[in-house]
């Protein structure tokens, strides 16, 4: 099978990240899946947000999309929805809120958290869950490094559905050693893409440039 093409943050490709007009751009170009981070503010609400409700102004976090309005544009273009769920505790919130708008089927969830794993396995079973591996750091940072280059044990004890790889830990042997169905992020060069994209155990290949991967992914092996 061939990956999917999964737009991180919808597309970075002269619009801005995390914006509705990024998913727009994205579903546009043929991207068959998307990503979108949430974050819940004090106030309880969702939004598409990648980073810490700190690093925004009160001006970014205005004017950040909402879960429900991300999750509208996927359904009107008849994809599929990656939710990589940030915060610890609630993370069925989300779920639930693209649920009322997508399918089951057509969604997926993600977290780095092995805990968030294992509650959203156990209550929206209905929904593949994944792990995420390959944090920039994490203490302890030797044992957390060693549970994601191996990640069987990690997987099976928090009940992966599949792995969400950092493109940086490809050259280890992850790929190879992973239990699971595999994700990659975030894939952004020719090079890589062109790599990625011919591997047939990956569901798909997370990138920033969904347009530029597509046209990769459509070009005849001996092309280059």
């Amino acid at each position: 099978m061939t990956p999917l093409v999964v737009g991180h943050q919808g597309s970075s490709e002269g619009v801005p990240p995390a914006s509705l007009e990024a998913y727009e751009a994205a579903l546009a170009a043929g991207a068959e899946m998307v990503e979108m981070d949430v974050r819940r503010t004090p106030e309880g609400r969702l939004l598409v947000l990648h980073d810490a409700l700190e690093a925004y102004g009160d001006e970014r976090l205005r004017a950040a999309a909402a879960v429900e309005d991300v999750a509208a544009l996927v359904a009107r273009a008849g994809r599929r929805l990656l939710v990589d769920v940030k915060d610890v505790g609630g993370e069925t919130d989300p779920l639930d809120a693209v649920l009322r708008i997508l399918e089951p089927e057509q969604v997926v969830v993600s977290s780095f958290e092995d805990a968030s794993v294992a509650r959203l396995r156990r209550e929206r079973p209905q929904v593949p869950a994944g792990l995420s591996i390959g944090r920039e750091w994490r203490r302890p940072y030797v044992r957390t490094r060693l549970s994601e280059l191996f990640p069987a044990a990690r997987a099976a004890a928090c009940g992966a559905s599949f792995l969400s790889v950092n493109h940086r830990l490809v050259p280890t042997g992850v790929l190879r050693r992973s239990p699971l169905p595999l994700y990659v992020w975030t894939v952004d060069s020719d090079r890589a893409l062109r790599r990625h994209l011919r591997d047939e155990r990956l569901l798909g290949v997370i990138t920033n440039r969904p347009r530029r991967a597509l046209e990769l992914r459509a070009r005849p092996v001996d092309a280059g």
